[in-house]
């Protein structure tokens, strides 16, 4: 009986090794597939792409300076230097408390109108004259505005409702072109 124990023993001790020999060949087979397969993608790549290209990048020289596109000086200059007509004047800088998100912020503003360059007298004598009535209107329009159309990346909504403040002021929607407001920054007020 002790004859009979030991010899399913020693078939599985003899089967053990030809299986892990398998196992090593099926991966040395996978491996070798895999080394043909990418060196052949890497070959494919390499002679079918035809190499780099050259990128030019149109727009970006500055004026009087050949773009490296092939384009040359002669295609820079025909082209014209736009002269804008717009003016930017200063409409007010004022600091102005908000509360509504439970925490007293004061904001530093300053508030900017684009207009025609025609239009830039009038416009500046307008804002001098109703100066006090500007910092008052769009002080409210701070005071009342949302914490989150204060933190709006572009600030378009107090953007729209500065335009629409002046705009009744000065009596004219298409004098003020764009709002411009470069500085907003909230100071967080502990007392």
């Amino acid at each position: 009986m002790a004859e009979d124990e030991s010899k399913p023993q020693a078939a599985e001790k003899t089967a053990a090794p030809g299986k892990k020999k398998q196992t090593l060949k099926m991966l040395g087979i996978l491996l070798f597939v895999m080394l043909i397969e990418g060196g052949g993608m890497y070959f494919a790549v390499k002679y079918f792409n035809g190499g780099p290209r050259v990128a030019a990048a149109e727009g970006l020289a500055a004026p009087g300076k050949s773009s490296g596109g092939g384009h040359g000086e002669g295609a820079e200059a025909g082209k014209e230097t736009e002269v804008t007509n717009d003016v930017e004047l200063q409409v007010v800088k004022f600091k102005a408390p908000n509360m509504k998100s439970g925490r007293l912020f004061l904001y530093d503003i300053e508030v900017y109108a684009k207009t025609k360059k025609d239009k830039s007298d009038t416009l500046k004598k307008l804002i001098e004259s109703y100066k006090a009535t500007i910092e008052d209107r769009l002080n409210r329009v701070v005071r009342s505005a949302e914490p989150q159309d204060l933190q709006e990346d572009g600030l378009e909504t107090i953007r729209r409702q500065v335009h629409h403040e002046l705009s009744q002021i000065v009596g004219d929607e298409k004098m003020i072109e764009e709002i411009l407001i470069p500085k907003c920054t909230p100071f967080k007020v502990d007392y």
